[in-house]
């Protein structure tokens, strides 16, 4: 770290690093900040899920991670992953691993004045060189920077996360009796009917060599839904976008239970073959829906929506509180859930440039683009990303939010 990076006073000092090698160096503390941390919904900025995307993107489409980190003495107090990217000239810090990550906000060691972080980091990313403008993506809520966010950025839209509070239930009998009956009842016909297809077993594995073969197998689930519905593959469809998925499955890091996240996948069989799957990641008590995919062949028995309830039974023997669909909103989400949350999108332009990019083409040019897009038929809209060569397109910033 430069000098010219660094600031800090008598208490608190803000740096940053710009390589894979600096975020390794910070393993250690980054670990020891994610168990202070609970409840700021930070899987998507633990040091696994960065250091894993680091290391298969870093070189992809000008991507440079730049990784704040913010000390009170030798302690880390709070860590901002972000990258910095450039669209049509203008360069763009944002989330690291946007738009993949479905939560974007930074590390903040609650003991600590959160003001007074929010303040100095802010600070130091307005004086950073080159950067047009700050992007910030899916900033739930519940982050303890969200309104300060909200105070210094613009809006550049706003979703909805959909959240099952499973904790609230005893048991799968209670959790079945707070349905009602014209839920249930079609709920236990799904499960009957597929039932009947040959033995049925459910399994949730938390890492090694199984759970990344059922990974694969869940990515190309998906990549054919995909193409089937007409929409963009981008990057699930790249390598490394497998071979990523599959390392958060690596159990690198002793007992997964003691650590503050790890990753799991759910998989749904009959007579031993895999016809319905879901990875997801587990923070402590909240447990992160992030990709369900079920087998096309298998579609006339819904084993997706078999395969969520059967999630969601493991959840409660598993000691988890919060069942997070995540964003963006949808119907079948509201089904399955008693609650939700506001989760922003923010701009900040630092430039001429970047206002210039805002004002033309996030607050006009994009929006008519996805509305037109929207309003065409699958064929039509086939044909045109065909023609745009969208569903070609590569790298962590072309992918679609899962």
């Amino acid at each position: 770290m430069s000098p010219a990076q660094q600031k800090s006073n008598t208490v608190l000092s803000v740096s940053m690093t710009e390589t894979l090698n600096g975020l390794n160096q910070l393993e250690e503390k980054w670990r020891a900040l994610e168990a202070n941390t609970f409840g700021q919904m930070g899987v998507f900025q633990s040091f696994k899920w960065c250091k894993n995307c680091l290391e298969h993107w870093i070189d992809e489409h000008e991507l440079k991670p730049i990784i704040i980190s913010v000390f009170h003495d030798d302690e880390l107090v709070s860590v901002w992953p972000m990258q910095q990217t450039t669209n049509a000239k203008v360069v763009i810090l944002s989330w690291l691993g946007t738009p993949l990550i479905q939560y974007g906000s930074p590390l903040i060691n609650s003991s600590y004045n959160t003001n007074d972080i929010l303040n100095r980091v802010w600070a130091f990313i307005s004086e950073l060189p080159s950067i047009d403008m700050v992007r910030l993506h899916n900033v739930p809520e519940t982050s303890p920077a969200h309104a300060f966010l909200e105070s210094k950025c613009r809006s550049a839209g706003a979703t909805r996360a959909s959240i099952l509070e499973v904790g609230k239930f005893a048991d799968w009998d209670e959790y079945q009796a707070s349905m009602k009956k014209s839920a249930r009842r079609p709920r236990r016909k799904r499960y009957n009917k597929l039932s009947r297809q040959g033995v049925m077993k459910f399994e949730v594995h938390k890492s090694g060599r199984h759970f990344s073969e059922l990974a694969k197998i869940a990515i190309d689930w998906k990549l054919k839904w995909l193409e089937m519905h007409n929409w963009p593959t981008n990057t699930m469809a790249d390598p490394k976008f497998i071979n990523f998925i599959t390392s958060l499955g690596a159990d690198n890091f002793g007992n997964q239970r003691q650590q503050p996240s790890h990753w799991v996948i759910g998989e749904l069989s009959i007579d031993g073959v895999p016809i319905a799957l879901e990875i997801g990641a587990v923070e402590k008590q909240h447990y992160y829906s992030f990709l369900g995919a079920y087998d096309v062949e298998w579609a006339r028995y819904s084993p997706g929506k078999v395969q969520i309830e059967l999630m969601i039974g493991w959840a409660l023997e598993y000691g988890i509180e919060e069942f997070d669909f995540l964003c963006v909103a949808a119907q079948y989400k509201s089904d399955w859930t008693d609650k939700s949350i506001q989760v922003d999108h923010f701009t900040y332009p630092l430039s001429v440039r970047g206002r210039l990019f805002h004002s033309i083409w996030l607050k006009r040019l994009r929006p008519a683009a996805k509305y037109g897009l929207e309003k065409l038929s699958d064929n039509q809209r086939d044909k045109l990303l065909t023609v745009l060569g969208v569903k070609q397109k590569g790298g962590i910033e072309g992918q679609k939010h899962i």
